[in-house]
C-alpha cells in the first residue's frame, strides 16, 4: 500500500468516526430530552448562569426568575432550605447528588421532580 492509499484509508476512517460521533451526540440529546423533565447547567459553585427552557417550561419561571438561585423559588416553601443546603453541599463536595423536592408553578399545584447533579470535567474549550 503506498502513501496515497494510506491517506485515503485514513480519510475514510476519519469520516466514519465523525459520522459515529454525530450519531452518538444526536442519540444522547434525544435520550436526555425524552428522559429528563428538565436539564440545566450551573457554574462550579452550583449557581445557574445559563438558560434552561425545559426547566422554565416545567416551572413557569421567566429567565430572570430562574437565574442564580431562582430555581429554589420553584421548590415548595417547606423544602427550600433543605434543597438549597443539599445543592450547595453537592456543588462543593459531592460528585453525584439526588433530591426530590416538591415544586410549585407551571407543572401544577405540586409535583416532585428528582434533582440530580453530575459534574462534568471541562474539555479543551473550557466547557463541560
Amino acid at each position: 500500500m503506498d502513501s496515497a492509499d494510506e491517506i485515503a484509508a485514513l480519510r475514510q476512517q476519519l469520516a466514519a468516526t465523525q459520522g459515529i460521533l454525530r450519531e452518538t451526540r444526536v442519540r444522547e440529546r434525544l435520550l436526555t430530552q425524552s428522559w429528563a423533565q428538565a436539564v440545566w447547567e450551573t457554574d462550579a459553585e452550583g449557581v445557574v448562569v445559563s438558560d434552561s427552557p425545559s426547566w422554565r417550561a416545567y416551572t413557569g419561571q421567566t429567565l430572570e426568575q430562574w437565574l442564580g438561585y431562582g430555581w429554589l423559588d420553584a421548590v415548595h416553601p417547606d423544602d427550600r432550605i433543605y434543597a438549597e443546603r443539599q445543592w450547595q453541599h453537592a456543588a462543593s463536595s459531592t460528585p453525584n447528588f439526588a433530591f426530590v423536592p416538591p415544586t410549585v408553578g407551571g407543572a401544577g399545584p405540586t409535583s416532585a421532580p428528582r434533582l440530580c447533579s453530575t459534574p462534568m470535567a471541562a474539555s479543551r474549550n473550557g466547557r463541560g
